[in-house]
């Protein structure tokens, strides 16, 4: 089980926005906002998601300890024009192919 922090957008408007969601085993995404479980690659098609950071569960505990807040914790999407460019491009590439993994390379990540 992983947190993941990262950035979506949907319609009508398809403003990318931060968001999280949890990757759980056997390609299943819980979005919590919505209260719904999708498959991995839905979830990453339907929201256009991109993963920025994603932190196991002790990780997550420790974080949220040190801060005193769910995150996001680090300043990696601004978002700045290049950021915005880097998530349509990633958006663009993926769609029509399967996902096999979070494509945040432009965009920054915490593996």
């Amino acid at each position: 089980m992983r947190l993941i922090h990262g950035v979506v957008s949907h319609p009508p408007h398809f403003v990318p926005l931060d968001h999280a969601w949890v990757e759980l085993p056997g390609d299943i995404v819980f979005d919590g906002v919505v209260q719904t479980f999708f498959t991995r690659s839905s979830y990453y098609s339907v929201m256009a998601a991109v993963a920025l950071d994603a932190y196991s569960a002790a990780a997550t505990r420790r974080l949220v300890d040190t801060h005193g807040r769910p995150g996001p914790w680090n300043a990696k999407w601004v978002p700045t024009a290049r950021q915005l460019e880097a998530y349509a491009a990633a958006v663009r590439t993926r769609q029509g192919v399967r996902i096999a993994a979070p494509l945040s390379l432009n965009v920054g990540r915490n593996r």
